[in-house]
């Protein structure tokens, strides 16, 4: 996804980097902050984050303020789900 909508080249290296980068990352942090990671729009956007910091695309400060903002708003993406 980081990728597709950054409109970078699907190359091998890069994918893997990138896909790395997530999964590392998501199962790093599942013990840690596994209530958050639980939420799977939550857990979307922390690996959708984190392969963008292994592509070097953005620094750790800006992943923690998105996902802070992620978690105090966590109730208006529910909201979204409704009819």
């Amino acid at each position: 996804m980081a990728l597709k909508f950054r409109s970078l080249p699907a190359r091998a290296a890069t994918l893997k980097r990138a896909t790395d980068a997530a999964l590392a990352s998501y199962v790093a942090n599942l013990a840690g902050q596994g209530s958050a990671l639980s939420d799977p729009r939550l857990a979307f956007g922390f690996c959708y984050l984190a392969s963008h910091y292994g592509l070097g695309l953005v620094e750790m400060p800006a992943v923690e303020s998105a996902m802070e903002f992620l978690e105090r708003n966590v109730e208006l993406l529910n909201e979204s789900d409704k009819p």
